[in-house]
C-alpha cells in the first residue's frame, strides 16, 4: 500500500503535468492566432485574434514556472499551432505559405516576455519570412 507521501507526490506530479500542458495549450493558441494574422492580414478577425492572443499569453505567463521549461517543446507547440491555423483558414481558401518554418521562429523566452504581442509577432514573422511588410488597408 502506498504511503501518504507517495500519494501526495503522485498528485503533485499530476498537477505539474496539468499546469505545463495548460501553458503549452495557451502558447499554442497564441501562436495559432499569430499564424492566422500573418496569412490573412486583411481578415475581419484580426482584432479578435489579437485579443485572444493577448489573453492566451497572459494566462501562459501567469501559470509558467521555470520548472516547466524542459516540458515545453516549443517546436512541437509551433507545429500544433500550424495545424490549428491551417484547419481554421483552409475553409476560407487561405493557405499557409510553404515558407513558414517547421521550427518556431520565436524562443520560449521571447514568447513569455511581456513585450511579445500579436502585432509585434505578426510583424516579426513578416520581417523574418519576407522582404516586404504586409500590405493591409491600415498599412498601405
Amino acid at each position: 500500500m502506498p504511503s501518504i507521501g507517495q500519494i501526495s507526490s503522485k498528485r503533485s506530479n499530476a498537477w505539474d503535468a496539468v499546469k505545463w500542458k495548460g501553458v503549452a495549450a495557451q502558447i499554442r493558441n497564441a501562436l495559432s492566432h499569430i499564424l492566422k494574422g500573418y496569412c490573412d492580414p486583411d481578415s475581419l478577425s484580426q482584432v479578435r485574434w489579437a485579443v485572444e492572443t493577448s489573453n492566451s499569453l497572459r494566462e501562459a505567463r501567469d501559470d509558467f514556472r521555470d520548472s516547466m521549461r524542459s516540458n515545453l517543446k516549443i517546436d512541437e507547440i509551433w507545429r500544433k499551432a500550424f495545424g490549428y491555423a491551417t484547419d481554421a483558414l483552409t475553409p476560407y481558401g487561405i493557405i499557409i505559405p510553404p515558407r513558414i518554418p517547421g521550427q518556431c521562429p520565436f524562443t520560449l523566452d521571447e514568447i513569455l516576455d511581456e513585450s511579445f504581442t500579436y502585432d509585434d509577432a505578426v510583424r516579426r514573422l513578416y520581417d523574418r519570412l519576407t522582404d516586404n511588410p504586409p500590405t493591409t488597408k491600415d498599412n498601405p
